[in-house]
């Protein structure tokens, strides 16, 4: 199997009295289900494709049913794409489940490039791209589902758009599809690649008295036997926050946008909320569950390259850089099958080579390999300078099959030498910049743009007519891994979340705040947490979870429901590589592990500093410990009682751009049943004893299979061929 969606249902099992707050509920995890079933197409995924990126939302109308969307790579291996192209991209699904997540069904969003209703007389709007990415789903009042992402072409002109899909909940269909898909509304679009737009997030408010009369929506819903059903709801207002990529190059800017809609999602006004000539991306949304006060966080950035998630270098450094630079991303380097510390290589690097070309090539090879774990990546479609990645990498594959012949020191004679002379030569015309760069290739470069990097935040006291000017919540050193060959890519973008007393909590990824590795330039990512009582004036941030171990913490997701923040993430302490340095990377290197990942769960009651603690029932041992694990795998217990768990999830595989690229995805999902209708009236469910259960969502890479050869170029998911005989007309 490939990259399936998983979801983890949170079951809080509470142990006190009704109207008793003394202290935390005790927290159960639940089975991981793997959200992805189906053999048909496009309502299952028959070859077994990735999915990453969910996001899941509970009905309104009945907490038993849930939609979830996730980016979807189900369609690329289909035939029938437009224009005659062989492989397609990316799609976007959506997922419903109606007994609480326990099974799902899933199909795609109306216009991707297959679908046949793209060729009638009125096709959906979205049968003019090729791509989507980026969906969050978020439920409204009377059973609504609101449902954002992007759709855009790669070609140059880079066409792009934001959207949103609407979604009801009929709450009348249990052994069938009660939620039904509305329509989709383009809210933003460029058609001339000024401009992309990109990462939408979505926040949705409840019908609200704002002083005019409460607006409500009559819409025609398509059931499941073709009949017809009106349905009138009430609108809150709904929220998306989206990126305008615009220029090139180090004059590459980005400017936060902000739509509302007040009648459920039928038009929108779109505002700029960002500073003029800056570098923005990551929107998040929350909304102050009493007041309807909108707050938008996102990240901005002070050089293109962070932005991008590439190389801090516009040219790769040369050897000799590399010898003077003690800013390596790995702690050892595999040459020829040895592995070489950083001290051991840069002494090589310093190793006077008396004519042997194993050591000159090996002078080089270093250094190739050290620019491709720092950068070449093309995370934004249309916008990467850099192109000198891919030459290189295939040329440090020549190297290592020329050293598997003659290994380093082996001083080769003059037969043998003329393929490694060659092969050192073209290293040499990257590292020099012949071609591919302009300079020497020997500095390091950054294109600045005048800001700091920081975490900031706007707020509208007007259900989003107006907003504050941007403010920093806090400038501390980010986690930012850029993608390459060898890691996948993870920008430390913010969540954010408001209780009902006006507190406002934001939670981002960031060094310098372990007690091990705590260096604030490389050491290990905390899930850190500042917290305001009024948008404005922010406390210092703090890790919210030291488990005083080694291992990264990544791509949190932040909730206030139930009287209670449930706060979700990646997390790198039961890493089974046990190998901790700057960055996840893995190398391919002889007998060295591959890193592996969790999904972590810490609650914590509100506060202006709310300490976090894992209240699992699993946990008695450690009682004060701040969080649980929600990734459960299987595993078997030995004769001698020893557990050895048969699963991990592994975030390096290089499944994307044919085989190059690993890819978990921007971010994991968190949500609780949060809206509640009371005596006619719509609220949040903020109150303690509001919300049973929660459901986290991420994607899961356990199930993999690699390819035999270890080529993931010709990877093709397993049972793929099988699929093909069963289903021909595919």
């Amino acid at each position: 199997m490939t990259s399936p969606v998983r979801i983890a249902v949170l079951l809080l099992v509470s142990l006190l009295s009704a109207g008793q707050v003394l202290a935390q509920d005790p927290i159960q995890i639940g089975a991981n289900v793997n959200m992805v079933s189906g053999q048909s197409f496009p309502n299952g995924d028959p070859y077994l494709r990735q999915q990453n990126e969910p996001s899941v939302a509970f009905s309104s109308r009945n907490s038993l049913h849930l939609l979830a969307g996730a980016n979807d790579y189900r369609a690329v291996d289909v035939p029938g794409l437009p224009g005659g192209r062989e492989t397609g991209d990316s799609w976007l699904s959506y997922f419903w489940s109606t007994n609480g997540g326990a099974t799902w069904k899933s199909t795609l969003i109306p216009g991707y490039p297959q679908d046949p209703a793209c060729l009638t007389a009125n096709p959906p709007v979205l049968c003019d791209y090729a791509a989507g990415a980026d969906p969050v789903v978020r439920a409204g009042a009377n059973g609504m589902f609101y449902y954002s992402g992007i759709v855009f072409e790669r070609s140059d002109p880079s066409r792009s758009a934001i959207f949103v899909s609407r979604f009801i909940d009929l709450n009348n269909d249990e052994g069938g599809d009660p939620i039904r898909y509305l329509d989709t509304t383009i809210i933003d679009a460029n058609n001339d690649g000024a401009e992309f737009l990109d990462k939408s997030w979505i926040g949705v408010d409840i019908p609200r008295n704002t002083g005019t009369a409460l607006v409500t929506d009559t819409i025609d819903v398509v059931q499941r036997d073709a009949s017809v059903v009106q349905q009138t709801v009430a609108c809150g207002n709904v929220y998306v926050g989206y990126a305008a990529i615009s220029g090139e190059g180090e004059n590459l800017r980005s400017e936060i946008r902000l739509a509302t809609s007040t009648d459920c999602g039928n038009s929108w006004d779109i505002q700029p909320i960002s500073q003029p000539d800056s570098l923005n991306q990551g929107a998040n949304i929350a909304i102050h569950p009493t007041t309807g006060k909108v707050h938008v966080v996102w990240r901005r950035f002070d050089t293109v390259e962070s932005f991008l998630g590439i190389s801090p270098t516009g040219c790769p450094a040369s050897p000799a850089a590399w010898e003077i630079n003690d800013d390596w991303p790995v702690s050892s380097i595999t040459l020829g099958g040895e592995t070489y510390t950083i001290e051991e290589a840069q002494a090589l690097l310093g190793t006077k080579h008396r004519g042997d070309e194993s050591i000159k090539l090996a002078y080089e090879v270093i250094a190739a390999k050290l620019n491709l774990l720092t950068g070449g990546g093309d995370p934004v479609p249309g916008f990467n300078p850099w192109t000198w990645a891919e030459d290189l990498s295939g040329l440090v594959d020549e190297a290592e099959a020329w050293f598997a012949l003659h290994p380093i020191g082996s001083d080769p004679k003059q037969s043998d030498k003329k393929a490694g002379q060659n092969i050192k030569k073209n290293i040499q015309s990257i590292l020099q910049g012949s071609g591919t760069c302009s300079g020497e290739g020997t500095t390091t470069t950054t294109s600045t743009t005048g800001e700091t990097n920081a975490i900031m935040v706007v707020t509208s006291d007007d259900f989003g007519q107006t907003f504050s000017a941007p403010v920093v919540i806090n400038e501390s050193t980010t986690f930012d891994q850029g993608s390459t060959r060898f890691t996948f890519r993870t920008t430390a973008y913010p969540t954010v979340t408001a209780d009902p007393d006006g507190r406002v909590y934001v939670a981002w990824a960031a060094r310098g705040f372990a007690t091990i590795r705590g260096e604030e330039s490389d050491g290990d990512a905390r899930i850190v947490l500042s917290t305001s009582n009024d948008g404005t004036t922010w406390s210092p941030p703090y890790a919210v979870d030291e488990p005083d171990r080694a291992g990264h913490q990544i791509k949190p997701s932040l909730l206030f429901a139930g009287g209670q923040l449930t706060l979700v993430f990646y997390d790198f302490r039961e890493d089974v590589s046990a190998i901790f340095e700057s960055f996840v990377i893995d190398l391919p290197e002889p007998g060295r592990l591959r890193h592996s990942v969790d999904v972590r769960v810490a609650t914590a009651l509100p506060a202006d500093a709310p300490q976090f603690t894992d209240y699992s029932l699993l946990s008695t041992s450690e009682p004060t410990r701040p969080s649980s694990q929600s990734s459960r795998y299987a595993f078997v217990t030995t004769q001698d009682n020893t557990t050895v768990q048969l699963e991990y999830m592994v975030p390096n595989l290089p499944m994307f751009a044919d085989g190059t690229t690993p890819f978990i995805g921007d971010y994991v999902d968190v949500a609780a049943p949060n809206l509640i209708n009371d005596n006619g009236e719509w609220r949040f469910a903020y109150n303690p004893g509001d919300v049973q259960v929660w459901q986290a969502v991420w994607s899961d890479n356990r199930n993999v299979i690699p390819p035999p050869d270890g080529d993931w170029g010709k990877y093709v998911a397993p049972i793929a061929e099988l699929q093909r005989r069963i289903f021909p007309g595919l």
